[in-house]
């Protein structure tokens, strides 16, 4: 069995000398995916863009100090029974693919939420180092990846905002809603 499946995802990394994380600032506002596949709240002075391919769409705080990217993925046979350590691999050895800079790479089954991989890396972005938290959203043949991502120096003082966003992630449809990708016999 061959994995290529993609998640939709939110990475945020807790790195000692992080400033505090502040407070989710709201108010926040719910995006509904255009295909009725998710639905997440934003806070409601980001920016919101609408993505090409995977990714639906990208959230932006004003300043560009943060954002967050929302990527949709349909796989071929529904896996929320191998939600486990092998597909937490294989979630890993995806993102080393698509982030081939990604560095300091953790996955973890998240104790969060059934079906929810929680990736956490490092990598070297257009302005310096930046830390990331991927959360893949597993649902059926469903999957959501949502990536929180910023400077590395201010990530923390977006961790709360990130976090609100990751629980208010709403998955629709758990049918595929395009040509499925990912396993392959």
């Amino acid at each position: 069995m061959v994995w290529r499946g993609a998640v939709t995802c939110l990475t945020l990394i807790s790195l000692s000398g992080v400033p505090a994380p502040m407070r989710a600032q709201g108010p926040f506002t719910t995006y509904r995916d255009t295909a009725g596949r998710f639905s997440i709240d934003y806070p409601k002075d980001w920016e919101v863009t609408a993505g090409a391919g995977e990714v639906v769409v990208t959230f932006s705080q004003r300043r560009r100090e943060a954002f967050v990217a929302v990527e949709r993925h349909a796989l071929n046979v529904p896996i929320q029974h191998l939600i486990d350590s092998l597909y937490r691999d294989l979630e890993v050895e995806d993102l080393k693919r698509r982030q081939p800079d990604a560095r300091s790479v953790v996955g973890r089954v998240s104790e969060f939420k059934d079906g929810v991989v929680l990736i956490d890396f490092e990598r070297t972005g257009k302005a310096g180092p930046e830390s990331l938290r991927q959360y893949s959203f597993i649902r059926g043949a469903a999957v959501i990846r949502m990536t929180c991502f910023a400077p590395t120096a201010l990530f923390g003082k977006y961790l709360d905002t990130c976090i609100k966003m990751r629980d208010t992630v709403k998955i629709l449809t758990s049918a595929p809603a395009e040509a499925p990708v990912g396993i392959t016999r």
